[in-house]
């Protein structure tokens, strides 16, 4: 019988070789950043791809998404509980700007008309640097949670918001939700865009922040003549804390005739820098700029 000793080397020589032949597993390899950058392309030279009826239709979509904010950011004012207390009064004027005037018009189901004011002109604390003038009337109800709002030729500086919302609202401490049909639309001096569709807008009351979780319908442009479907999908915009309608995350899809399916995504940045992500009828997410087609915001 072979040593003990002598036994262990052959069996380590035969290990060796059975390893030899079948190749030994290469060392542990570091892990690869699998992050798909693939899908945007930094080259803001691409607003080319863009034709120019695609142009008009984002920027009356941006226009549809600012009648929203401001529509929702002045109908919030008329869900304050202190307008809508029978026990307290039956009749009310609450705030400054605007001035929140309710009146009970059915006591069973808690109907109020309500008109907010905003005067001849006064600035609100959460749209700063900002004049609005004009007013929004219609009904309230405490008890079903509706509201039937007309905005009557609202003055935003220079522009104007009319139309009505029909919706169903829930107040909180926090947030005021608004969730219906909303028929709006935004003058400016060069052009007017329409605004209609179903969907929520929601407004944080302690950060002054407008959110569109979603929104499906269509916006319309009188100066380029075009009609297109919008869909809104988790828009998050403020001006309070950006100083513009830009919004900073989200996206909208637009189609319609004389336009591609075109999606715009936001990011933190588009507000101060206009840079947005676009995708066209799919393909891959091309960084474009604003500023190149509707103007970068007067300082």
């Amino acid at each position: 019988m072979k040593p003990i000793h002598q036994r262990a080397t052959w069996i380590s020589i035969i290990l060796f070789a059975l390893l030899s032949a079948q190749g030994c597993p290469p060392p542990t390899a570091p892990p690869t950043d699998t992050t798909d950058t693939t899908d945007i392309n930094t080259d803001n030279t691409a607003n080319d791809t863009l034709t120019t009826p695609e142009h008009n239709a984002v920027e009356s979509a941006l226009a549809g998404t600012q009648s929203l904010s401001t529509a929702s950011g002045t109908a919030q004012n008329g869900t304050r509980s202190e307008g809508l207390s029978v026990q307290l009064r039956p009749a009310a004027t609450v705030g400054i700007c605007p001035t929140v005037t309710t009146q009970l018009q059915q006591a069973l189901s808690l109907e109020f008309s309500v008109m907010i004011d905003y005067g001849t002109g006064c600035t609100p604390y959460y749209w700063p640097d900002t004049t609005f003038a004009g007013s929004a009337s219609g009904t309230i109800s405490q008890q079903e949670k509706t509201l039937a709002l007309t905005f009557n030729d609202l003055a935003c500086d220079t522009d104007t918001l009319s139309g009505t919302v029909n919706a169903e609202w829930d107040r909180t401490t926090s947030e005021v939700r608004i969730d219906g049909d909303w028929n709006l639309t935004w003058a400016s001096p060069v052009t007017t865009t329409t605004t209609s569709g179903s969907g929520t807008c929601t407004y944080d009351l302690t950060d002054y922040v407008t959110s569109i979780p979603e929104f499906y319908g269509t916006v319309s442009d009188t100066l380029a003549t075009g009609a297109w479907t919008m869909t809104a999908t988790d828009i998050v915009m403020s001006f309070y804390n950006t100083g513009s309608y830009i919004p900073y995350s989200g996206t909208l899809m637009l189609e319609g005739t004389g336009i591609r399916t075109i999606i715009v995504r936001f990011n933190a940045s588009s507000p101060t820098t206009g840079d947005v992500e676009v995708s066209i009828t799919g393909a891959a997410f091309i960084t474009i700029n604003l500023w190149t087609f509707i103007g970068a915001p007067t300082p």
